[in-house]
């Protein structure tokens, strides 16, 4: 199965550089067959940026069970505001709630997981070339969820395998910007 992916994602990353599709066309390919296998309410992907301490986490990409390819803009999170989210998921590689809004490590999130009914989360970090490069978020609305260790190794194996194909291809720093306005 992982080799499946890995061609899948190989062929992605070979489409972006050649530019038969465009960063954005990368984005809603790997948010979707994130969605697609995890099956939860939503996907997005994050990118690190700044110096640890002064991090920012900015929204690349965003896609909806409901909606599909995400339209809302998000904020970008500060490390200084989220700092115990950014060690966790920094120092372990995932954050892995059943119940976000009783997780203690997402209390500066409370106020935007309620408004936004997103019950469970599960964020797996990802690294490109040795240095955390990434965040993908999979959100569950409407109920708790309980994230079973399947899901859990699959998006791990699957975030390794996605920073395998960033740190390989030529232009990925097109790939980290953030969703323009209109495309968002």
């Amino acid at each position: 199965m992982q080799t499946a992916t890995d061609s899948l994602l190989r062929g992605w990353r070979d489409d972006l550089v050649s530019g038969r599709l465009s960063p954005a066309g990368f984005r809603e390919a790997v948010t979707g067959h994130v969605l697609s296998h995890i099956r939860c309410s939503e996907v997005s992907i994050w990118h690190f940026t700044g110096p640890v301490g002064q991090r920012r986490l900015v929204c690349v990409a965003a896609n909806s069970r409901a909606e599909g390819w995400h339209r809302r803009p998000y904020d970008a999170l500060l490390e200084a505001q989220f700092s115990q989210y950014f060690e966790e998921i920094s120092r372990t590689r995932i954050v892995r709630s059943d119940d976000a809004w009783a997780d203690p490590r997402l209390a500066g999130f409370r106020d935007s997981l309620v408004e936004r009914d997103v019950r469970a989360l599960l964020d797996v970090s990802f690294a490109v070339n040795g240095h955390v490069y990434g965040v993908i978020c999979c959100e569950q609305m409407g109920h708790t969820r309980t994230w079973t260790a399947a899901e859990t190794q699959w998006l791990r194996r699957f975030a390794t395998a996605l920073s395998t194909q960033i740190a390989r291809a030529r232009g990925a720093d097109q790939w980290e910007k953030p969703l323009p306005v209109a495309v968002r």
